[in-house]
This record gives structure tokens, C-alpha cells and sequence, in this order.
């Protein structure tokens, strides 16, 4: 408190006592605030396999080795409001959550259990808005690896990975005990930690790709409740990588996702969801940016707590189209992030990556690169390291964690830790 405030105190008091009027205080808040591959017209190729190796082959594909309140409701003007749930203005009040300016409040005051929506922005369970800036990891196939690439990833600036796990459909099950590691080595090094399964990439095209459903389901099974559950503030769950190929329906993507954010609710998981693009990721049809689908999943969400991924690889080869598509996107109010990107997409093209770079920044859009470490041959240039050497660059990996709009000059901590 100040010297004028005092100042300002005594008056009123003298004002009061002299005329007896009284005074109706108004609460002002100052608020601070991969796969994949695609062929020529930008599809996913036929075959969009996956080599023994478990990395990501040459056709894109990777193989085998490698909040809302306790409620949960939207009340009737849609702000968050002292419930912590959204109203239509998409601002949260004097609980903590944005306010009218937008920004994070700067008392503290937050009721949030975990990462939450206002507007297109994140916000953490402190209710300060969160930009990711991160990479992918490659658990399923380099478990070994994963610790030492968490302690790297946050010593280059990072502030989320996104870890790949399995169902057991095509590689070993990430079991609970696995996540209950993941959770607790991105703990240590304050990193947020967006969990995806990988084994439903490319279905209805790739032959080995298991039904999405097997994915949403893997969510749901008990290990897997138990080590994500209480974990809302530190934890994202990307339902299924890449789950729908170029051969699905809009409608069928919309539908799957639209059943599958229900079905996480009614089984009480809270967190943040984060739902795929179709076409392997790059929506090159253009379904999840312009489509009714999108707003649909969203409203699907009785928590209104679910964001859009987009993988941009060759079908983003000019910075035009990513302009646009981020553009665009964000322009309907829903929340973006770039789930995986790169420098190109070996021999099926080149990506403008520095265009993606600096429109996220621009945008305020989260991105997290492929991957830090292992892609196959004719892929190694999406690896972020060689060999997992955060000491040995590749000139991808160079860019992204150095370039001005990169990780190391724009990533900064999540609140919460």
C-alpha cells in the first residue's frame, strides 16, 4: 500500500464521519494477463507403413523400435466465472482466471484444477496463459532415452514434451507404472508433459494401424486412470496420434471425436484434451480448419476444455499456407496448437518451418517439434539431436531451439511449477 492510499483512507473516513454518507464498493481485478508421409497432392502415401526399426522410415511413418471446476459446466453467459467455468465472453473473473482485459489476474486468487481454456489461449491452474514450446519423444521405441532427453529438453529452454506411448496394439503398452516415470521425470525438470498413443496413426489406410476406438480406450483402463488422475495441472492427454488416414469421412473424424471427449468426461478425466487433425495430421483437405466437425468436437466437450492439433510437414511447404491455416484458424475462436513439425519430411518435401515459427510466436500458438532424437532412414534430419546429444545439433534442430522465434528465446516456464 501506498502513501496516497493511506492519504485517500483517512479522507474517506473524514468524508463519512462529517456527512454521514456511505460508499458502495466496486471489486475492480487488475489482471495481468509424423508421420504419415504425404505423396505429391499432400496425402498421406499408401503404404504409410512403419520399418522395423521403429523409427520413421522413409515413408513418413514410424516404426516398431524405436479446467475447468469441479463442475465442469459453462454457465449460462459463458465466463469463467466463481465456479471457474467459461461464459460467452470467454473471460474469466475475479477467481483467479483471466478477466475482462484478458490477462491473469494478479492475486492469485485461481480455483483451476488443471490446464484450461480462455478463448484460444491455455491457461495453467494458476490461471496465466501457457505457450508450449517443446519437442517430441519417442518413449515407445527409445524408453531408455526418455529421463536424459527430459533434463535436455528443459535445459534448451522447452517447456512441454510430448511423449509417444503405445496401447500394446502395435508396440509394447506403456503400462501406469511407465507414466507414473514420465509424470515424475517432467516433474523434476519443469516440463509438462502432453501424453499420446501412437498405435491408431493412419487407420483405415495403414494396414497395421488399430481402430481408434482401441486408443480412446486405452485411456480409460485402470493402470492408466490411476496415473493420470490428481495429475490435471501437470498432464495433457493427445487422444490418438494421427488417427484417421486420407480415406475418413470428415463426418467419421468428427464423430469419432466427438463420441470420445464425451466418453473421457464420463469416466472423470479433467484434463486438457488435445485432438489430432485428419489426413495423418496435416489436414490437407482442410476438414479440422474449415469444417463444422471442429466446432462440434469442441462443443462435444461439456467441459469446453479440448484444443486442435495440426502436424505440418510438406503439405506446409510455403509460409503462405501456414500463415493462412493458423490464420484462419484462430480467427474462429478455437484453441490451436502444431503438434509435430520439422524442417521437412525427408525425400517427401521441404517445410516452411521459420514461417511456423515466428506465426506461432506472432499468434501466441504453442508448437512442439519432431522429435528429439531416432527417425529412421531417410528421415534423420527430422531428429532435433544426433544420437540424442543435446551437445550435437542437427541444422533442424538448430533452428528451432536458436532461431529468434525458437525455444530457447520464447519458450518461458510453466506457473505452475
Amino acid at each position: 500500500m501506498t502513501r496516497h492510499h493511506i492519504a485517500f483512507g483517512f479522507l474517506v473516513l473524514f468524508w463519512v464521519s462529517i456527512f454521514g454518507c456511505s460508499q458502495e464498493e466496486g471489486a475492480t481485478s487488475q489482471n495481468s494477463d509424423s508421420d504419415g508421409d504425404s505423396d505429391s497432392d499432400g496425402d498421406s502415401d499408401s503404404d504409410g507403413d512403419s520399418d522395423s526399426d521403429g523409427d520413421t522410415d522413409s515413408d513418413g511413418d514410424t516404426d516398431s523400435d524405436g479446467d475447468t471446476d469441479s463442475d465442469g459446466d459453462s454457465d449460462s453467459d459463458g465466463d469463467s466465472d466463481s465456479d471457474g467455468d467459461t461464459d460467452s465472453d470467454g473471460d474469466s473473473d475475479a477467481d483467479g482466471d483471466s478477466d475482462s482485459d484478458g490477462d491473469s489476474d494478479s492475486d492469485g486468487d485461481c480455483n483451476a484444477i488443471g490446464f484450461h481454456l480462455d478463448g484460444t489461449r491455455i491457461l495453467d491452474a494458476n490461471c496465466n496463459e501457457f505457450v508450449m514450446r517443446g519437442a517430441n519423444v519417442a518413449h515407445a521405441w527409445y524408453p531408455s532415452n526418455t529421463q536424459s532427453s527430459f533434463v535436455d529438453i528443459a535445459g534448451v529452454g522447452g517447456n512441454i514434451v510430448r511423449v509417444v506411448m503405445a496401447t500394446g496394439g502395435q508396440w509394447s503398452r506403456t503400462d501406469g507404472s511407465q507414466i507414473a516415470n514420465i509424470i515424475k521425470w517432467a516433474k523434476e525438470n519443469e516440463l509438462v508433459a502432453m501424453l499420446e498413443v501412437h498405435d491408431c496413426t493412419g487407420s483405415g489406410e495403414k494396414a497395421e494401424a488399430k481402430d481408434p476406438s482401441t486408443c480412446l480406450a486405452y485411456w480409460i483402463e485402470s493402470d492408466i486412470m490411476d496415473a493420470i488422475q490428481g495429475e490435471e495441472a501437470f498432464v495433457m492427454i493427445n487422444i490418438a496420434n494421427e488417427a484417421f488416414g486420407n480415406s475418413t469421412s470428415p463426418e467419421d473424424w468428427a464423430g469419432f471425436y466427438k463420441g470420445a471427449v464425451s466418453r473421457l468426461r464420463e469416466f472423470g478425466l479433467k484434463h486438457l484434451l488435445v485432438v489430432d487433425a485428419p489426413n495423418w495430421g496435416q489436414d490437407w483437405e482442410w476438414t479440422m480448419r474449415d469444417g463444422d466437425g471442429t466446432q462440434a468436437i469442441f462443443n462435444a466437450d461439456p467441459n469446453r476444455n479440448t484444443i486442435f492439433s495440426i502436424h505440418m510437414y510438406q503439405v506446409f511447404e510455403q509460409a503462405s499456407t501456414v500463415t493462412d491455416y493458423i490464420t484462419k484458424f484462430v480467427g474462429r475462436g478455437l484453441p490451436l496448437i502444431v503438434g509435430e513439425f520439422a524442417a521437412d519430411h525427408g525425400n517427401s518435401g521441404d517445410v516452411a518451418e521459420e514461417a511456423i515459427l515466428s506465426i506461432c510466436e506472432e499468434k501466441r500458438v504453442g508448437y512442439v517439434g519432431w522429435s528429439w532424437s531416432g527417425n529412421g532412414s531417410g528421415l534423420e534430419s527430422l531428429d532435433i539431436t544426433v544420437n540424442f546429444d543435446v551437445n550435437n545439433l542437427t541444422p533442424w534442430g538448430n533452428t528451432l531451439i536458436n532461431d529468434a522465434n525458437g525455444i530457447s528465446n520464447t519458450g518461458d516456464v510453466c506457473s505452475i511449477f
